[in-house]
């Protein structure tokens, strides 16, 4: 593959990343705002159904997550072979190349433990907040 053809590759994988963990934030924010704003605790039908599609999105978000930070991976790996055939002026820039960190396990480790946390919420709902 084209050194420059690998690179353009990561960025659109990483711009995947974030696009995924946006959808993840926003669908927080979404839930932090109903559980903070009701006035009413859940009934248990809409605590089920509630954490029924939170962990489906939870799931899924995190499957999209984990399989594209193994892609990126190994793209990152795939750079840092074909740098034996790229001429790079700036040792500074070679060394950037070189790297290969992707801190997946602590992102996915951050979604688990925010997801429980969420799932967490919904369940004490009606003693959310000291109500």
């Amino acid at each position: 593959m084209d050194f420059i053809i690998l690179l353009e590759h990561i960025e659109v994988v990483r711009t995947r990343l974030n696009s995924y963990w946006n959808l993840y934030i926003i669908i927080l924010l979404a839930i932090g705002t109903i559980l903070f704003q009701r006035q009413q605790p859940f009934t248990y039908l809409q605590i089920v159904v509630i954490n029924t599609g939170l962990i489906l999105f939870f799931i899924s978000n995190f499957s999209a997550l984990y399989q594209t930070y193994n892609y990126l991976k190994i793209l990152l790996i795939e750079r840092k072979k074909s740098l034996v055939n790229v001429k790079i002026q700036s040792e500074e820039l070679r060394r950037e190349f070189c790297r290969d960190k992707t801190n997946v396990k602590r992102s996915l480790l951050f979604h688990l433990l925010i997801d429980t946390l969420i799932f967490l919420a919904v369940v004490s709902q009606p003693n959310l907040l000291f109500r």
